[in-house]
């Protein structure tokens, strides 16, 4: 017990400060975050693309069920994980409100969920009900109508021959077009390392035999309009 009257001396103030220290990270609640998991485990192994191949990683599924920050679970039927994995959550769409139709001005993020994301270790997988439990609670909560879940794989090294492709599943609607791995070695990229053409879709092309000449934003197909493109919203 400290002494109120009597001043406290180097070593015995270096100690309250550790006590101090110790008692804040023992009071902090352990959380899956962005940057807690370095340069990854190395589990997958070696990954080498040979010259004239493509191989696309990035599994991935979409969120079944919204989850609320501190959630230990999620709720991914068909994702291709186990446990051990690492995963990513990212909330891909449904930016609120939408931009107007039209308007040339950039599309603002700041204060949205749309591309907030974070990392998380898999302790379990039911492979039936597509159920992941986490080691860890999630940071964020994250919507099963905006959400998606990709799987991160952990190499120890990446060799791209000259020649070879590494790219990543298309985004499908729900799910996908998300490039993400860690490397814990060497990564020697004598090829390529690529996303194009995997994000979101755009707009079919509709070559109508009468209607020509579309002047508005927001016009029918059946008035000649053309479909728009996916995005954000």
């Amino acid at each position: 017990m400290l002494d109120p009257g009597r001043p406290v001396g180097h070593h015995g103030a270096m100690r309250i400060t550790l006590a101090l220290i110790l008692g804040l990270l023992l009071a902090q609640v352990a959380r899956a975050e962005p940057d807690s998991f370095g340069l990854g485990t190395g589990r997958d192994g070696v990954l080498t693309v040979v010259a004239g191949s493509t191989v696309l990683i990035g599994d991935s599924s979409p969120l079944k069920q919204s989850v609320a920050a501190g959630a230990l679970q999620l709720t991914v039927p068909g994702l291709k994980v186990g446990a051990g994995d690492l995963v990513m959550i990212h909330t891909s769409v449904g930016l609120s409100p939408p931009p107007d139709l039209g308007s040339g001005k950039a599309v603002a993020l700041d204060n949205s969920v749309v591309g907030r994301w974070e990392l998380a270790r898999v302790a379990s997988v039911d492979l039936t009900t597509g159920l992941l439990k986490l080691t860890q609670p999630l940071r964020f909560s994250y919507a099963a109508t905006r959400a998606q879940v990709v799987r991160v794989p952990e190499y120890s090294d990446v060799i791209i021959e000259a020649g070879g492709r590494l790219s990543v599943f298309p985004w499908d609607g729900r799910s996908g077009g998300i490039l993400a791995m860690l490397v814990s070695g060497k990564l020697i990229n004598d090829g390529t390392i690529d996303a194009d053409g995997a994000g979101f879709r755009g707009g079919t092309f509709l070559n109508h035999p009468v209607l020509f000449g579309c002047t508005g934003f927001s016009v029918a197909e059946a008035d000649g309009g053309a479909a728009r493109g996916e995005g954000v919203v």
